[in-house]
């Protein structure tokens, strides 16, 4: 059984989102943490009552509710225009969006953490998006890749992200039936987060 037994539509859209949160969330968040790191901003908070965590926290909250706004456009889009049946697994796919984002977010983050300018930045960037954009089945099919590249690529978070769309809008799968990918999604969250905070100059 292959991919086209099923919903193409849904597919598309589970891809659509999958793409435009891994470029949007990983650059935008780059690019912010690095013009805020240029403008000093660390030093002001030094000099506020804002403690680190909060001021991560809040950062990071930012690039959620971009987030969140894109995949909202994409699921209405897809909803209204192309009749996919969004409405039955809404909640879950709100949570898997919100996990998803969060991931690349960090992975923002983590990128931050090698280079000093906005040019930098984003050239590493695309240097993550784009491998994992070709590797993650999202462009071309897993099948068409050797066996290796399979296994490496089950691990990759856009791989994961993908799958976890699919599986939540396409084949109706619980996110509780899918711990290994919601589990690789949060470990990514947590031990960015943790490293972000023991950082001394994380933001």
């Amino acid at each position: 059984a292959g991919v086209f037994d099923v919903n193409p539509k849904g597919i598309l859209t589970a891809n659509a989102t999958a793409i435009v949160l891994i470029m949007t969330c990983l650059l935008l968040t780059s690019m912010s943490v690095i013009t805020e790191r240029n403008q000093k901003s660390a030093l002001r908070m030094g000099l506020s009552p804002t403690n680190k965590v909060t001021f991560v926290v809040g950062g990071v909250l930012g690039q959620l509710v971009i987030a969140l706004v894109e995949a909202m456009i994409i699921f209405i889009v897809a909803a209204i225009g192309f009749g996919v049946d969004i409405l039955p697994v809404f909640g879950e796919l709100f949570i898997a969006t919100i996990l998803i984002a969060l991931s690349f977010i960090s992975i923002g983050l983590l990128v931050t953490f090698f280079t000093k300018n906005q040019s930098t930045a984003i050239l590493l960037s695309l240097l993550v998006i784009v491998p994992l954009l070709f590797i993650s089945g999202v462009i071309i099919p897993l099948d068409f890749m050797t066996p290796l590249i399979q296994v490496f690529s089950s691990f990759m978070p856009l791989t994961i992200a993908n799958n976890l769309l699919i599986g939540v809008l396409v084949r109706g799968i619980s996110l509780t039936e899918m711990l290994f990918e919601v589990g690789v999604l949060v470990s990514i969250i947590v031990a960015v987060i943790i490293i972000t905070l023991l950082k001394k100059e994380s933001y």
